[in-house]
This record gives C-alpha cells, structure tokens and sequence, in this order.
C-alpha cells in the first residue's frame, strides 16, 4: 500500500467514496445545506428547500455518481462533518478495514433488494429512510399484493435495523440528516 492508499485507509476516505449510503437517500432523506452554500447547491442540481431557519437538500445528492462523491474535495460542510458510525469505529480501530467494507457491501446489497423488493409492490419510490415512518403504510386488501407488498416492507425493515446497527449511531428520525 502506498503512502497515498494508506492515508485514505486512515481518514476513511477510501470507504466513504466507496460507500455513497450517506448520499443516495439510503440513510437519510434529505441533508443540511449552509446558507452559504445554498446558491452552488441549486446550481449543482440539488432540489434544496429553505424554511424555519434551516436549508435541507433532497436526497440522492445529484454530485453522487457511482456510490462515488463527484465533488469530494468540495463537498458540503454538513457532508465532511459527517461521519456514521462504521466510520468511527474504523478510525477507532474497533472493526478492520475488511470488516467495514464488507458491512458496506451488505448494507449496499439489503439496499438493492429492499428497493426491488418495493418495485415489485408498485412503490418505485420507495425511501428506506423514510419508510421508517410508524403507519408509512397500509396492507392492500389484495392477498397477493399483501404478500409482495408485505416482502418489500421486510426487507426495508432488515436493512433499517442493519443501518442502525452499523452506520446510524442511534438515528432514528425520519429527516435524521448528517452533522
């Protein structure tokens, strides 16, 4: 490893760009955006609402491209603040390198099925974040439907509790934004 993969390995950086769950709406819904950057967020195409004294932009982030920051090095206060609990626990040496990628690539295959899972029951846009909601849905009267409609809600139950035992750090609200 050279000494440019091992800094990365230490700052986490290497797992954060392979990562993107912060940033596609896996684990949150929407983000915090500082006035100061309000302007070059819209500009960059990020659907950001302005209200109580708080600017939040809409989740996925369109600088997100391939479970990949396009504007890392620039990328939003709230985002280089943020650090989930996989992350920490890297950096604390609690949990190995291998260990921390292959809990992203878990969380990253739950996501996949859990959204398939919500297309076959006609809810393409389903939001894992936000479908923890209590009563974010009723059952179909539909047997059939019920069924699949009942898989797509198991599965983005497995993978809430998966995210918040891995990355959430005990974040359970529906607009739980990084920072």
């Amino acid at each position: 490893m050279d000494e440019a993969d091992d800094q990365a390995t230490r700052d986490g950086s290497d797992l954060c760009t392979h990562c993107g769950l912060c940033c596609d709406g896996t684990l949150f819904v929407r983000m915090r955006i500082e006035p100061e950057e309000v302007v070059a967020a819209t500009r960059a195409g990020l659907e950001v609402v302005v209200g109580e004294g708080a600017a939040r932009g809409s989740q996925p982030c369109p600088s997100l491209e391939d479970r990949c920051c396009t504007i890392y090095p620039a990328r939003y206060a709230v985002c280089r603040r943020y650090r989930c609990m996989l992350l920490g626990r890297l950096g604390a040496g609690t949990v190995d390198r291998a260990t921390a990628f292959a809990r992203v690539a878990e969380a990253q295959r739950m996501r996949t099925a859990a959204r398939s899972a919500a297309i076959l029951a006609g809810a393409p846009d389903f939001s894992i974040a936000a479908n923890r909601r209590p009563g974010a849905w009723q059952p179909p009267r539909d047997p059939e439907a019920r069924r699949v409609t009942a898989a797509a809600h198991l599965a983005g139950a497995a993978l809430a509790l998966y995210l918040a035992k891995h990355f959430h750090a005990g974040q359970a609200e529906d607009d739980a934004s990084p920072g």
